[in-house]
Protein backbone atom coordinates (compact mmCIF):
# COMPACT_ATOMS: atom_id res chain seq x y z
CA UNK A 1 0.00 0.00 0.00
CA UNK A 2 3.12 2.56 0.68
CA UNK A 3 5.94 2.71 -1.84
CA UNK A 4 8.54 3.85 1.12
CA UNK A 5 9.28 3.15 4.16
CA UNK A 6 6.73 4.68 6.70
CA UNK A 7 9.33 4.63 9.45
CA UNK A 8 11.79 5.72 7.91
CA UNK A 9 11.38 9.71 7.58
CA UNK A 10 15.23 10.35 5.97
CA UNK A 11 14.44 8.15 3.00
CA UNK A 12 10.25 8.67 2.52
CA UNK A 13 9.33 11.00 -0.10
CA UNK A 14 6.17 9.81 0.07
CA UNK A 15 4.05 9.54 3.20
CA UNK A 16 0.85 7.83 3.73
CA UNK A 17 -1.61 9.57 5.08
CA UNK A 18 -4.23 7.91 7.36
CA UNK A 19 -7.14 8.84 5.17
CA UNK A 20 -5.53 7.37 1.90
CA UNK A 21 -4.85 4.64 3.58
CA UNK A 22 -8.32 3.82 4.66
CA UNK A 23 -9.41 5.04 1.16
CA UNK A 24 -7.55 2.39 -0.63
CA UNK A 25 -8.11 -0.72 1.86
CA UNK A 26 -12.33 0.00 1.01
CA UNK A 27 -11.39 0.53 -2.76
CA UNK A 28 -9.57 -2.70 -2.14
CA UNK A 29 -12.76 -4.05 -0.45
CA UNK A 30 -15.07 -2.77 -2.92
CA UNK A 31 -13.04 -4.50 -5.62
CA UNK A 32 -13.42 -7.95 -4.12
CA UNK A 33 -15.73 -10.79 -5.90
CA UNK A 34 -17.41 -7.95 -8.49
CA UNK A 35 -16.94 -10.75 -11.32
CA UNK A 36 -18.61 -14.73 -11.41
CA UNK A 37 -14.90 -15.66 -13.16
CA UNK A 38 -12.73 -13.42 -10.86
CA UNK A 39 -13.30 -13.75 -7.04
CA UNK A 40 -10.28 -11.37 -6.32
CA UNK A 41 -9.88 -7.88 -6.28
CA UNK A 42 -7.65 -7.72 -9.59
CA UNK A 43 -8.85 -8.29 -13.10
CA UNK A 44 -6.63 -7.76 -15.91
CA UNK A 45 -7.76 -7.25 -19.54
CA UNK A 46 -7.50 -9.93 -22.24
CA UNK A 47 -4.41 -9.29 -24.36
CA UNK A 48 -2.94 -7.10 -21.98
CA UNK A 49 -2.96 -3.05 -21.07
CA UNK A 50 -2.46 -2.44 -24.67
CA UNK A 51 -6.33 -3.27 -25.06
CA UNK A 52 -7.59 0.05 -23.30
CA UNK A 53 -5.92 2.77 -25.74
CA UNK A 54 -7.08 0.57 -28.19
CA UNK A 55 -10.91 0.52 -26.65
CA UNK A 56 -10.40 4.63 -26.38
CA UNK A 57 -9.26 5.13 -29.85
CA UNK A 58 -12.50 2.83 -30.77
CA UNK A 59 -14.75 5.41 -28.83
CA UNK A 60 -12.84 8.77 -29.62
CA UNK A 61 -13.53 7.68 -33.49
CA UNK A 62 -17.05 7.25 -32.73
CA UNK A 63 -17.26 11.00 -31.50
CA UNK A 64 -15.70 12.14 -34.79
CA UNK A 65 -11.94 12.08 -33.78
CA UNK A 66 -9.13 11.42 -36.53
CA UNK A 67 -6.20 9.24 -36.31
CA UNK A 68 -2.78 9.79 -38.32
CA UNK A 69 -0.86 6.34 -37.64
CA UNK A 70 2.85 5.78 -38.35
CA UNK A 71 3.69 9.54 -38.98
CA UNK A 72 6.09 11.15 -36.85
CA UNK A 73 6.35 14.50 -35.52
CA UNK A 74 8.81 16.62 -36.65
CA UNK A 75 8.39 19.87 -34.95
CA UNK A 76 5.61 22.37 -33.72
CA UNK A 77 4.66 25.30 -35.26
CA UNK A 78 4.21 28.13 -32.96
CA UNK A 79 2.93 31.94 -33.72
CA UNK A 80 5.02 34.99 -34.59
CA UNK A 81 2.74 37.42 -33.44
CA UNK A 82 2.42 35.65 -29.95
CA UNK A 83 4.69 32.80 -29.32
CA UNK A 84 2.33 30.29 -28.68
CA UNK A 85 1.78 26.63 -29.98
CA UNK A 86 -0.19 26.53 -33.37
CA UNK A 87 0.05 23.45 -35.10
CA UNK A 88 2.80 20.47 -35.90
CA UNK A 89 4.49 19.60 -38.38
CA UNK A 90 4.84 15.67 -39.93
CA UNK A 91 7.57 13.38 -41.45
CA UNK A 92 5.33 13.93 -44.45
CA UNK A 93 5.54 17.82 -44.26
CA UNK A 94 1.71 18.21 -43.96
CA UNK A 95 1.01 20.42 -41.43
CA UNK A 96 -2.13 19.73 -38.64
CA UNK A 97 -3.36 23.02 -36.52
CA UNK A 98 -5.26 23.02 -33.02
CA UNK A 99 -5.74 25.41 -30.04
CA UNK A 100 -4.22 22.47 -27.71
CA UNK A 101 -1.80 19.67 -27.44
CA UNK A 102 -1.32 16.91 -25.28
CA UNK A 103 1.99 15.37 -25.62
CA UNK A 104 3.96 12.65 -23.84
CA UNK A 105 6.36 13.78 -21.05
CA UNK A 106 9.18 11.44 -23.04
CA UNK A 107 8.88 13.65 -26.46
CA UNK A 108 11.48 16.32 -27.12
CA UNK A 109 10.79 18.77 -29.75
CA UNK A 110 12.33 21.84 -31.59
CA UNK A 111 11.63 25.39 -30.74
CA UNK A 112 12.83 28.59 -32.86
CA UNK A 113 14.92 30.79 -30.42
CA UNK A 114 13.50 34.07 -29.85
CA UNK A 115 13.57 36.60 -32.15
CA UNK A 116 15.57 34.81 -34.07
CA UNK A 117 16.14 36.17 -37.68
CA UNK A 118 14.49 34.03 -40.42
CA UNK A 119 17.78 32.60 -41.84
CA UNK A 120 19.20 31.56 -38.11
CA UNK A 121 20.46 28.55 -37.63
CA UNK A 122 20.43 28.33 -33.96
CA UNK A 123 18.05 25.92 -32.22
CA UNK A 124 16.02 25.33 -29.20
CA UNK A 125 14.45 22.05 -27.11
CA UNK A 126 12.33 21.38 -25.21
CA UNK A 127 12.35 18.18 -23.18
CA UNK A 128 9.41 17.33 -21.04
CA UNK A 129 10.85 14.77 -18.89
CA UNK A 130 13.88 16.29 -18.01
CA UNK A 131 11.93 19.78 -16.54
CA UNK A 132 9.84 17.44 -14.11
CA UNK A 133 11.74 13.87 -13.69
CA UNK A 134 11.69 13.28 -9.98
CA UNK A 135 12.01 9.37 -9.44
CA UNK A 136 13.21 6.54 -11.30
CA UNK A 137 11.00 3.53 -11.57
CA UNK A 138 13.02 0.13 -12.20
CA UNK A 139 11.34 -3.04 -14.27
CA UNK A 140 11.96 -6.42 -14.84
CA UNK A 141 10.04 -8.88 -17.50
CA UNK A 142 10.59 -12.48 -16.33
CA UNK A 143 9.62 -16.01 -17.79
CA UNK A 144 9.04 -18.95 -16.31
CA UNK A 145 6.81 -22.24 -17.18
CA UNK A 146 5.64 -22.48 -13.66
CA UNK A 147 3.39 -20.30 -11.43
CA UNK A 148 4.79 -18.80 -8.56
CA UNK A 149 1.82 -20.55 -6.40
CA UNK A 150 0.73 -23.75 -7.89
CA UNK A 151 -3.16 -22.88 -7.69
CA UNK A 152 -3.20 -19.56 -9.32
CA UNK A 153 -2.57 -18.64 -12.62
CA UNK A 154 -2.94 -14.98 -11.69
CA UNK A 155 -1.57 -13.08 -9.00
CA UNK A 156 -0.47 -9.81 -7.53
CA UNK A 157 2.60 -9.40 -4.47
CA UNK A 158 4.42 -7.27 -2.84
CA UNK A 159 7.72 -6.99 -1.15
CA UNK A 160 7.32 -4.30 1.40
CA UNK A 161 10.26 -2.20 2.49
CA UNK A 162 13.03 -3.99 4.25
CA UNK A 163 11.32 -7.13 3.47
CA UNK A 164 14.35 -8.37 1.46
CA UNK A 165 17.57 -6.87 2.77
CA UNK A 166 17.99 -3.82 5.38
CA UNK A 167 18.67 -0.92 2.74
CA UNK A 168 15.63 -1.87 0.86
CA UNK A 169 13.27 1.62 1.34
CA UNK A 170 10.89 1.25 -1.16
CA UNK A 171 8.06 -1.59 -1.78
CA UNK A 172 8.53 -4.25 -4.95
CA UNK A 173 5.62 -4.61 -7.02
CA UNK A 174 5.15 -8.25 -8.13
CA UNK A 175 2.33 -9.34 -11.24
CA UNK A 176 2.03 -12.96 -12.64
CA UNK A 177 0.10 -13.18 -15.53
CA UNK A 178 -0.72 -16.45 -17.80
CA UNK A 179 -2.44 -17.21 -20.70
CA UNK A 180 -5.95 -17.10 -19.92
CA UNK A 181 -5.32 -13.09 -20.25
CA UNK A 182 -3.98 -14.12 -23.72
CA UNK A 183 -0.22 -12.61 -22.96
CA UNK A 184 1.72 -15.54 -23.46
CA UNK A 185 1.84 -18.79 -24.91
CA UNK A 186 0.13 -21.49 -23.12
CA UNK A 187 1.83 -23.37 -20.27
CA UNK A 188 4.36 -20.01 -19.85
CA UNK A 189 3.49 -17.63 -17.11
CA UNK A 190 4.78 -13.82 -17.51
CA UNK A 191 6.10 -12.07 -14.54
CA UNK A 192 6.39 -8.14 -14.05
CA UNK A 193 8.28 -6.56 -11.41
CA UNK A 194 8.73 -2.85 -10.59
CA UNK A 195 10.39 -0.62 -7.79
CA UNK A 196 10.51 3.05 -7.18
CA UNK A 197 14.60 4.27 -6.88
CA UNK A 198 17.28 6.70 -7.41
CA UNK A 199 19.21 5.52 -10.11
CA UNK A 200 20.07 2.40 -12.18
CA UNK A 201 22.26 0.67 -9.59
CA UNK A 202 19.49 0.50 -6.80
CA UNK A 203 17.07 -0.33 -9.17
CA UNK A 204 18.72 -3.28 -10.36
CA UNK A 205 19.92 -4.13 -6.77
CA UNK A 206 16.15 -4.06 -6.03
CA UNK A 207 14.92 -6.11 -8.40
CA UNK A 208 17.66 -9.09 -8.67
CA UNK A 209 17.25 -9.50 -4.59
CA UNK A 210 13.26 -10.07 -5.32
CA UNK A 211 13.94 -11.89 -8.62
CA UNK A 212 16.47 -14.08 -5.96
CA UNK A 213 13.84 -14.19 -3.75
CA UNK A 214 10.99 -15.74 -5.82
CA UNK A 215 12.65 -18.02 -8.98
CA UNK A 216 15.21 -20.54 -9.06
CA UNK A 217 18.13 -19.18 -11.37
CA UNK A 218 19.51 -21.58 -13.45
CA UNK A 219 23.58 -21.61 -14.20
CA UNK A 220 24.29 -19.83 -17.45
CA UNK A 221 25.34 -22.85 -19.82
CA UNK A 222 24.57 -25.85 -17.48
CA UNK A 223 22.09 -28.19 -18.62
CA UNK A 224 21.81 -30.32 -15.72
CA UNK A 225 21.50 -27.71 -13.56
CA UNK A 226 18.66 -26.67 -16.06
CA UNK A 227 16.95 -29.87 -15.64
CA UNK A 228 17.31 -30.33 -12.02
CA UNK A 229 15.83 -26.97 -11.99
CA UNK A 230 12.79 -27.70 -14.12
CA UNK A 231 12.11 -30.64 -12.13
CA UNK A 232 11.90 -28.74 -8.97
CA UNK A 233 9.49 -26.05 -10.54
CA UNK A 234 7.00 -29.15 -10.26
CA UNK A 235 7.46 -29.49 -6.50
CA UNK A 236 5.07 -27.06 -4.87
CA UNK A 237 7.44 -25.49 -2.69
CA UNK A 238 10.12 -25.01 -5.51
CA UNK A 239 10.55 -21.86 -6.79
CA UNK A 240 10.08 -21.52 -10.15
CA UNK A 241 12.90 -21.92 -12.74
CA UNK A 242 13.55 -18.48 -14.84
CA UNK A 243 14.06 -18.83 -18.31
CA UNK A 244 14.38 -15.60 -19.20
CA UNK A 245 14.56 -11.66 -17.83
CA UNK A 246 15.16 -8.59 -18.60
CA UNK A 247 15.48 -5.33 -16.64
CA UNK A 248 15.49 -1.87 -17.73
CA UNK A 249 14.57 1.58 -15.87
CA UNK A 250 12.75 4.52 -16.80
CA UNK A 251 12.43 7.87 -15.58
CA UNK A 252 8.54 8.99 -14.10
CA UNK A 253 7.31 12.94 -14.55
CA UNK A 254 4.22 13.86 -13.45
CA UNK A 255 1.24 16.18 -15.10
CA UNK A 256 2.28 19.73 -16.30
CA UNK A 257 1.57 22.49 -17.76
CA UNK A 258 4.31 23.63 -20.25
CA UNK A 259 3.71 25.95 -22.47
CA UNK A 260 0.30 27.50 -21.85
CA UNK A 261 -1.53 25.62 -24.61
CA UNK A 262 0.87 22.59 -24.54
CA UNK A 263 0.08 20.21 -22.02
CA UNK A 264 2.65 16.86 -20.89
CA UNK A 265 0.70 13.76 -20.08
CA UNK A 266 2.61 11.68 -16.98
CA UNK A 267 4.36 8.74 -17.58
CA UNK A 268 3.15 5.19 -16.60
CA UNK A 269 3.99 5.12 -12.49
CA UNK A 270 4.94 2.18 -10.48
CA UNK A 271 1.09 2.08 -9.08
CA UNK A 272 -0.48 -1.68 -9.99
CA UNK A 273 -4.10 0.12 -10.43
CA UNK A 274 -5.66 2.97 -12.42
CA UNK A 275 -6.12 5.72 -9.63
CA UNK A 276 -3.22 7.89 -9.95
CA UNK A 277 -3.20 7.56 -13.76
CA UNK A 278 -7.36 8.83 -13.98
CA UNK A 279 -6.35 11.39 -11.43
CA UNK A 280 -3.57 12.80 -14.22
CA UNK A 281 -6.34 12.08 -16.59
CA UNK A 282 -8.92 14.04 -15.09
CA UNK A 283 -6.27 17.02 -14.94
CA UNK A 284 -5.98 17.30 -18.23
CA UNK A 285 -9.86 17.30 -19.26
CA UNK A 286 -10.23 19.98 -16.80
CA UNK A 287 -7.12 21.80 -18.85
CA UNK A 288 -8.79 21.09 -22.39
CA UNK A 289 -12.56 21.45 -21.16
CA UNK A 290 -12.68 23.63 -17.76
CA UNK A 291 -15.89 23.52 -16.34
CA UNK A 292 -17.34 20.27 -17.83
CA UNK A 293 -18.14 17.19 -16.05
CA UNK A 294 -15.68 14.62 -16.65
CA UNK A 295 -17.28 11.16 -17.19
CA UNK A 296 -21.07 12.56 -16.66
CA UNK A 297 -23.00 10.14 -15.85
CA UNK A 298 -26.21 9.16 -18.40
CA UNK A 299 -29.47 7.75 -18.06
CA UNK A 300 -28.72 4.11 -19.19
CA UNK A 301 -26.13 3.95 -16.43
CA UNK A 302 -28.07 5.32 -13.68
CA UNK A 303 -30.98 2.58 -14.61
CA UNK A 304 -28.46 -0.31 -14.67
CA UNK A 305 -27.28 0.80 -11.41
CA UNK A 306 -30.42 0.58 -9.84
CA UNK A 307 -31.32 -2.56 -11.20
CA UNK A 308 -27.97 -3.51 -9.58
CA UNK A 309 -28.73 -2.61 -5.95
CA UNK A 310 -32.59 -4.57 -6.70
CA UNK A 311 -30.96 -7.44 -7.68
Amino acid sequence: MADYDQENRDVCKSVLKTKDGIDRLALYHSSIGRFPNAPGAMIYPIYGQGELPQAFCRGAAVKGCIYVLRMPVNSLLMDKATGNYKGVRLASEQELYSHKLILASSFVFQLPPPHSSPGAQQNVYCDFGSKNTTEKLARSVCITKHSLKLDKANCLAFFPPRSLFPEQVTAIHVLQLSSNVAVCPSGMFLTYLSAICEDDVQGKKLLHAAINALFSIPVSGSSENDNSAEKQSETRDAKPALLWSVLYTQELSKFQDVLGNIISASMPDASPYYHDLLGATEKIFEELYSGEVFFPKTASSEEGAVEELED
